[in-house]
């Protein structure tokens, strides 16, 4: 069964664009790893609650995304967005 995972980022204030951007391009880059069906990363257009990141990967099992979540990429990806943001998940079977 497939496993949707989404997740919120909001960076916290005063994180420069270039960071963000950085932060985007991480994100954007954990897509391309195995078990992952279909996965998008798209900036906020609506910033009055701060600059907001969001992740939309479909896994195609609870497996894959147990895999993915002990990557190196992922692990990287994390520790860096630790640093600069907090950020809400969402997970459940499509």
């Amino acid at each position: 069964m497939a496993l949707r995972h989404i997740v919120l980022f909001r960076f916290h204030d005063g994180v420069d664009p270039a960071s963000r951007e950085a932060a985007t391009r991480l994100l954007r880059g954990l897509g391309g790893q195995p078990g992952i069906l279909d996965w998008r990363v798209e900036i906020s257009d609506d910033s009055r609650k701060g600059h907001v990141v969001a992740q939309n990967f479909l896994f195609e099992s609870q497996d894959a995304f147990q895999e993915f979540r002990k990557s190196d990429a992922h692990t990287a990806t994390a520790g860096f967005m630790r640093t600069i943001a907090d950020w809400w998940i969402a997970d459940f079977t499509d």
